[in-house]
């Protein structure tokens, strides 16, 4: 079921970069819509990380000490979460507008106000993404992999939607505006499914588990921190010193990327990973070492030949997705050497998911950031 989901809700992303290309080719003005989505893409992952890796194993240990203890935890949540994320958009709004005028200093005069308006556009995504996050969380929690796996369809959908009713007269705004009315849209249903499966929240700012997760996701944050951090300043690097259209062929690499990534490692180690936090909870380490030592070596069997073939076969794979429309000859080679060097460490990759969930279910989570910093300096 959760391989089914995710392949559904995220094989919308890899149709909207195949759009994106079609439609829009490779210029600037898509670098620019890219770069404002990677700045709304790092706040994403790592509140959607942090709450993947910290939430689950805190609201196993909650769920047994009654409903309404449950209600307030998850009120709190909502609250701090919606808090928070609004804090966190409109200091993005803030930093663009400050720091725009130095890093297009050199671009054309137009670009500056089509990123400050790309960013005004979409910098609420954050707050749909963060709730909507929580509420995959809760789903993966309660084992519910199929919802779970298709909420992020939504998002995707609104690009599509938006794209093929506004056409190229709005140009790379017809992007955000989609991208933010899906994101809303998905905000919204994972709400109404909550609610229609029995959930109710108690409204409170302050809840004793809440410290509890604040200890454990403080950790978790700042490893997400580092390793989402690294994305956005390899764009920015790509964005001053490489040609145009460079930031739009590095994004379709990581898109078709982000695909494997997920059905491997939201597909199904995430179902592990929910089982582990309540054999944990439950005090079952004899399941915990058993399963793991499995996962492991499938891991191992499966994702370093997958990596390999993947690598041999980038260029077809690339020319497959994006080889039509607007899409340049030079950006189809360029997205594939990207994508080819990339997937050469998608099986270290998997291995690396796998421990950090198994950890995680243990509530072991020092081991985390160690791990984040030694990736970080290398």
């Amino acid at each position: 079921q959760s391989l089914i989901g995710n392949g559904i809700g995220r094989v919308g992303g890899l149709v909207v970069s195949m759009m994106i290309a079609s439609q829009y080719g490779a210029t600037i003005y898509t670098d620019a819509f890219l770069m404002v989505f990677a700045i709304v893409a790092f706040f994403s992952t790592v509140i959607q990380s942090s709450l993947d890796l910290s939430f689950i194993p805190v609201y196993s240990g909650l769920r047994g000490k009654g409903t309404q203890e449950t209600r307030r935890f998850l009120g709190s949540m909502i609250l701090n979460i919606l808090s928070v994320t609004l804090g966190l958009a409109l200091l993005m709004d803030i930093l663009v507008w400050y720091c725009g005028p130095n890093l297009f200093d050199n671009s054309p005069k137009d670009l500056l106000s089509v990123v400050i308006r790309l960013t005004w556009e979409m910098s609420p995504v954050i707050i749909g993404m963060g709730v909507s996050a929580l509420f995959i969380a809760l789903f993966n929690a309660e084992k519910w992999f199929m919802t779970a796996g298709l909420i992020p369809i939504f998002p995707s959908l609104g690009i599509i939607l938006f794209v093929i009713l506004l056409g190229e007269g709005s140009g790379v705004h017809a992007l955000s505006m989609g991208l933010l009315f899906g994101v809303l849209v998905q905000m919204g249903v994972t709400y109404l499914y909550s609610q229609r499966k029995g959930f109710k929240f108690e409204w409170a700012f302050y809840h004793p588990y809440l410290s509890k997760f604040l200890r454990i996701a403080s950790l978790q944050t700042f490893a997400v921190f580092l390793a989402s951090i690294m994305p956005v300043v390899d764009r920015v690097i790509v964005s001053v010193f490489l040609p145009e259209g460079s930031v739009t062929a590095m994004e379709n690499a990581s898109r078709l990327c982000h695909i494997l990534w997920s059905l491997g490692n939201v597909g199904y180690i995430n179902v592990y990973f929910s089982w582990w936090s309540e054999k944990n909870s439950e005090g079952d380490l004899n399941y915990l070492s058993t399963s793991f030592r499995r996962l492991f070596f499938i891991s191992c069997f499966v994702f370093i030949p997958a990596s390999l073939l993947l690598f041999l076969a980038s260029l077809p794979i690339v020319n497959l997705a994006f080889g039509y429309g607007k899409y340049s000859d030079s950006a189809i080679l360029a997205t594939s050497d990207v994508f080819g060097y990339y997937i050469l460490g998608y099986w270290a990759f998997m291995l690396r998911s796998t421990f950090v969930r198994f950890y995680s279910s243990q509530q072991r989570f020092s081991v985390i950031p160690r791990a984040a910093v030694c990736d970080f300096c290398s």
